[in-house]
């Protein structure tokens, strides 16, 4: 099927060692930051990235700063990704990819713990404002089970979207 012609990146996250994620379309290449909690484990299809608390540094993915993945005045964009939770009673704001959380930036975040834990998108505005949008039609974000999440925002509209699973 080939790629989109207007993808910007794709991580596949099929490493098995090192501190870099490839871009497998570009090269907006992602480095791990606490590299001793960002592990390789089993994805949805083949492997994915593994996050492991350890109880005194929580490791993550970053990227560069550069244009091709800010948002801008008037750019539109989508993200998704598998996401699959061991447990959620602890949780509190976990960004699973995003931008910095600055004027014209965005971010997909899993926040809250237990019943109230949801997916959310979100980007903050020209003026410094943070729009959100929740899945609470989704419900809880399940434990020991894959959710697919689709994030949208719509510049033309001004409208985020976020779907999980359908």
């Amino acid at each position: 099927a080939g790629f989109p012609t207007d993808l910007i990146s794709w991580w596949d996250c099929e490493e098995a060692t090192g501190a870099t994620r490839l871009d497998c379309y570009g090269t907006n290449h992602l480095l791990d930051i606490g590299t001793d909690d960002v592990l390789r484990g089993t994805g949805i299809v083949n492997f994915g990235t593994d996050f492991v608390p350890n109880g005194v540094s929580s490791g993550y993915l970053q990227i560069v700063d550069n244009a091709s993945l800010s948002l801008g005045a008037g750019v539109s964009m989508s993200i998704c990704a598998w996401v699959l939770t061991d447990e959620n009673a602890e949780l509190s704001d976990i960004y699973l990819v995003g931008k910095n959380h600055v004027v014209g930036e965005w971010s997909l975040v899993l926040r809250g713990g237990g019943a109230a834990s949801r997916f959310r998108f979100q980007v903050v505005g020209t003026t410094g404002a943070t729009n959100e949008v929740v899945a609470n039609t989704f419900g809880a974000v399940p434990v020991g089970t894959w959710s697919f999440v689709v994030a949208i925002h719509d510049a033309t509209t001004d409208v985020l979207k976020i779907s999980v699973n359908n």
